[in-house]
């Protein structure tokens, strides 16, 4: 494994690409996301052959002329971007003991609060954009359970590293909006789903990972007794839904959405490996050994690339994807504890990832079909996990990289 020395020098030449960049940035859902892809998208999900013929010339410019984007697009702030940032930048001072770097974690984590959605029983995040889905359009600013538990961790580390008690209190909040603002649907008595948003009713697995890991979290940050019992419950309602070779699909009982690919394998196993920080349950175990493995079998070539899907029933232009290599750093990070051939993996996508790092410090963001390498600096979707990822490896190296020093995981 690179030496802590070798890391940080590659998370040095990425804060000065950022230091240049700023926070606000474009984003691989700028085309989707915009009046005419989400007109577009609307009549895919009616017709779908009306909508590829219509909708596929517009959505190939990504491939061919990634930057139509400035055209059409404007720069946004994300707040999970900002969250990965912070833990980015807590990571960098306990490394390199500068206040610089906990001034602006600081910083970011004082914007977030700022820039919480209103109307709902505590502090909460999503995206800064509308989205057309085929169970109709969220609004931005609709608060969901993928992005907010990030911004929990953020003010977590952000109080274990200042001891200031308004990142706490925030992080408490934050648990308010998890426990109370998701609809629920009970199976039977030990089985529960919770929604993605306050608006919906659906039943995607890594949602009820990311649900699960705040109350367990919380459980025992704050001393919450009463929030593991809705863990326990979420945690069945995963355990079922893994399939014999250890994989799940996206989402549970739902046709459009029965995919499984790397990023969401990824949320959901990092989830049940941060519960069992606490949990310790060998049933938990036995469920993230299964998905390890499952991962380290379908999800990683001989070369140490990342397959992007195992099922697909989408369409990608995109070989390769920077996110998926950031997520499964942190996530063989975490394996450790689990089996040891995992430090190996660790090792191959290490040497990998680093190799995509430009010379402005940021990384190749993807690689399409056409074995093009798209250079446009996505801080939400990759940049910023990448950094956190490769902040925690450095930091901690083999030991566990999550908020090490809280009596929590003692």
């Amino acid at each position: 494994m690179l030496n802590k020395q070798s890391l940080l020098s590659t998370l040095l030449k990425f804060h000065s690409a950022f230091n240049n960049y700023g926070y606000d940035t474009y984003d691989p859902y700028d085309l989707m996301s915009s009046d005419t892809g989400q007109f577009l998208r609307s009549v895919y999900f009616k017709n779908k052959p009306i909508g590829l013929l219509l909708g596929g010339p517009y959505f190939m410019t990504d491939l061919i002329f990634p930057k139509i984007r400035h055209l059409i697009s404007q720069k946004k702030r994300y707040a999970n971007a900002d969250a990965h940032l912070i833990l980015g930048y807590v990571n960098l001072y306990y490394l390199t003991k500068k206040q610089i770097f906990i001034e602006l974690a600081i910083e970011l984590g004082e914007h977030l609060i700022k820039t919480s959605i209103d109307g709902f029983s505590g502090h909460c995040w999503g995206y800064p954009f509308d989205w057309v889905s085929h169970s109709g359009k969220w609004k931005k600013g609709t608060p969901f359970i993928t992005v907010t538990p990030y911004c929990y961790e953020a003010f977590i580390t952000l109080h274990e590293a200042t001891h200031e008690q308004k990142f706490a209190d925030t992080a408490l909040s934050i648990t308010k909006f998890v426990l109370n603002d998701l609809k629920e649907t009970r199976i039977d008595q030990n089985t529960l789903i919770c929604s993605y948003s306050p608006f919906d009713t659906s039943r995607v697995i890594n949602a009820n990972a990311y649900r699960s890991f705040v109350l367990c979290h919380a459980s025992a940050y704050f001393n919450m007794p009463s929030y593991m019992d809705k863990v326990h419950d979420h945690l069945n309602f995963i355990r079922m839904n893994q399939r014999a070779d250890g994989s799940w699909l996206y989402e549970s009982n739902n046709d459009y959405n029965n995919f499984i690919d790397n990023i969401h394998t990824c949320f959901v196993l990092k989830n049940l490996i941060k519960c069992n920080l606490v949990l310790k349950s060998s049933d938990i175990s036995e469920t993230i050994l299964n998905g390890l493995n499952f991962y380290s079998k379908f999800l990683i070539s001989k070369d140490f690339s990342l397959l992007s899907f195992v099922k697909n029933n989408k369409f990608s232009f995109f070989r390769e994807s920077l996110y998926d290599y950031a997520e499964a750093i942190n996530l063989f990070l975490l394996s450790q504890p689990y089996d040891q051939k995992f430090k190996n993996i660790l090792n191959q996508l290490l040497k990998r990832v680093l190799s995509y790092q430009l010379s402005n410090g940021f990384f190749i963001d993807r690689i399409t079909i056409l074995q093009t390498k798209q250079t446009i600096p996505f801080i939400r979707w990759g940049q910023s996990q990448m950094f956190s990822s490769l902040s925690s490896l450095a930091l901690n190296n083999d030991s566990n990289p999550l908020i090490s020093e809280s009596p929590y995981y003692q």
